[in-house]
Parts: structure tokens; C-alpha cells; sequence
């Protein structure tokens, strides 16, 4: 049987738009602020139309490339 915990877990939970991994969103569980909000902004030009969100590795990593540039 499923808790009402798991169900809510369950519905945050997102897949990588880049690797796949599964993570959990804040915004989609009602947090004040997701993790994401923590990290530095992309540039408008990296991010892509249609493309999910990505988890907090694939993130970083495309951050530091941004800021590489």
C-alpha cells in the first residue's frame, strides 16, 4: 500500500531532460523555493525551448560551462 507521503514524492519526482536521472523538484512540492533557485541563473541563450529541467549534477555542470564562455 502507498502512503500519502510516497504519492506526494512520487508526483515531485522528475526525470533529467540530459541524463535521465530521476530528482526531486520543490517547486512541484509546494516548497517556498526549489534547489535550483539557490544556483546562478543561465543565460537566456542556453536555455532550450521544449527542454525539461535538469538535475542538480547536469545543472551545475552546464552552469560552469556558461560561465566558462
Amino acid at each position: 500500500m502507498t502512503t500519502e507521503s510516497e504519492r506526494k514524492d512520487n508526483a515531485q519526482a522528475q526525470t533529467c531532460s540530459r541524463c535521465g536521472t530521476a530528482f526531486r523538484c520543490g517547486s512541484l512540492a509546494g516548497d517556498a523555493r526549489c534547489w535550483c533557485a539557490s544556483l546562478p541563473q543561465l543565460p537566456i541563450e542556453r536555455l532550450k525551448s521544449g527542454i525539461g529541467c535538469l538535475c542538480p549534477v547536469c545543472l551545475a555542470e552546464e552552469i560552469g560551462r556558461a560561465q566558462h564562455k
